[in-house]
C-alpha cells in the first residue's frame, strides 16, 4: 500500500445496542520495528546497486590503480596478489560502508528518536528490508578486512596504522548523527581518503620507498575528487539545508564554493605537471591533460549554473572527467614504465 499502512491499522467503530459513539477512524502509526516490516523485501540484484554507489568506488579504487602504475613507471617490482588484494580492500571497504551509512540513516532519521514524516530513507525507496542491508554490509566489510590482511603482512605495522585511521576517517566522515559529512570539516576526509591515504598504503604494502612524486599524484587526486564533492554540495545545498547540514557552501556562499570547485581541479593538474615535468619524470604522466577538454565544460557550467538539475548534470560529467584524467595518468604510467623494461 502506498502510504505504508495496512488494513488492520484501523480503529473499527463499535457497533450494536449500547455501543458508545464512533471514534473517528485514523490509521494507528507504526512502531519503530513494525514500520520496517511494512515494507515489501526486494530479491533484485538492480535494487542494491544504486546502495553502493558504483561512482564512489570507482574514486576509491582509482588511487591503488595509479600507485600501482607509478610503481611501474619508476621500475619497481609489483606483487600482482598485493595489488589485487588492495584493489579489493579498498571497494570492499567503500562498498560495505556506503550500506551500513545508509542503515545506520534510516534507523536513525525514519524509526529512531530523529524520526520524520517527511523523510523517505534510501532503504525504504529502493525497497530493501533493513537487516538486510546490516548483513550485506557486514559481510562486505568482513570480505575487506580479509582481503587487507595481506597487506598488513607484506607492508607491516605501517600500512595496519594507515589502514586504522582510513576506517576511523570514515566513520567519523558517515555515521550519523554526528558525522563530519554534515560539517566543512568532512571536505578535508574526503580529500585525504580519496587519495593522499591509498596511495602511500599501496606503495608501502608493496613494499617499496614513498616518494614525493607519489604523494603529489595522489594528492592530484584527492583534489579532483573534492571538486566533485564540492560540486555536489552546490547540487544539494537546498536538501543539505533541510537536513540541517552546515556545508562549505553556508560558509562561502555559492559563488566562492563554485570558485573553490574550480581550484581544486586545476591543483589536480598543476600536480601532475610538477610530477610530469622535471628532466627524467614520468612525462607521459602528462596524458592525463587529454580529460582537460572534458572538463572545460563542467569548470564553466558550475560558475554560471544555478538550477538543480543542471548542476547533477555538472556532478555527472566531472565524474566522468575524473575517470578520464586517473585512466590517462595511469596509461601514461605504465606506458614509461614499459619503454624503461624495453630500454
Amino acid at each position: 500500500m502506498d502510504d505504508g499502512v495496512s488494513a488492520g491499522d484501523s480503529t473499527v467503530a463499535p457497533t450494536g445496542p449500547g455501543a458508545s459513539t464512533p471514534r473517528a477512524l485514523s490509521p494507528r502509526p507504526l512502531t519503530q520495528r513494525a514500520m520496517p516490516r511494512a515494507l515489501p523485501r526486494s530479491r533484485s540484484l538492480a535494487t542494491w546497486v544504486p546502495l553502493l554507489h558504483p561512482r564512489a568506488m570507482v574514486l576509491t579504487v582509482a588511487p591503488v590503480i595509479v600507485a600501482l602504475a607509478y610503481l611501474a613507471a619508476v621500475g619497481a617490482h609489483i606483487a600482482p596478489l598485493i595489488g589485487l588484494a588492495a584493489v579489493l580492500a579498498v571497494g570492499l571497504a567503500q562498498a560495505g560502508m556506503r550500506v551500513l551509512e545508509a542503515y545506520l540513516e534510516h534507523e536513525y532519521r525514519f524509526v529512531g528518536r530523529q524520526a520524520s514524516a517527511a523523510f523517505v530513507s534510501t532503504l525504504v525507496s529502493a525497497g530493501i528490508y533493513p537487516l538486510d542491508a546490516l548483513r550485506v554490509a557486514c559481510v562486505l566489510l568482513a570480505l575487506s578486512a580479509a582481503a587487507a590482511i595481506p597487506l598488513v603482512l607484506s607492508g607491516g605495522s605501517v600500512v595496519l596504522l594507515l589502514g586504522l585511521l582510513g576506517i576511523a576517517l570514515a566513520l567519523l566522515y558517515s555515521m550519523t548523527p554526528y558525522a563530519l559529512k554534515r560539517y566543512p570539516a568532512g571536505d578535508a576526509i574526503v580529500f585525504v581518503l580519496l587519495g593522499p591515504s591509498i596511495v602511500p598504503l599501496t606503495i608501502l604494502a608493496q613494499r617499496q620507498a614513498l616518494t614525493v612524486s607519489a604523494l603529489l599524484l595522489g594528492g592530484a587526486l584527492g583534489f579532483l575528487a573534492l571538486a566533485i564533492v564540492l560540486a555536489a554540495h552546490l547540487r544539494d545545498q537546498e536538501a543539505d539545508r533541510n537536513q540541517g547540514r552546515v556545508t562549505l557552501v553556508t560558509l562561502l556562499g555559492t559563488r566562492s564554493l563554485a570558485l573553490a570547485c574550480v581550484g581544486c581541479a586545476g591543483l589536480a593538474y598543476l600536480l601532475v605537471a610538477i610530477v610530469a615535468l622535471p628532466r627524467g619524470a614520468p612525462h607521459l604522466a602528462l596524458l592525463a591533460f587529454l580529460s582537460l577538454p572534458a572538463a572545460v565544460v563542467p569548470l564553466s557550467g558550475i560558475l554560471v549554473s544555478e538550477a538543480s538539475a543542471s548542476r547533477a548534470l555538472v556532478v555527472r560529467q566531472l565524474v566522468r572527467v575524473y575517470l578520464l584524467f586517473a585512466l590517462g595518468l595511469a596509461l601514461g604510467l605504465v606506458i614509461t614504465g614499459w619503454w624503461l623494461r624495453l630500454a
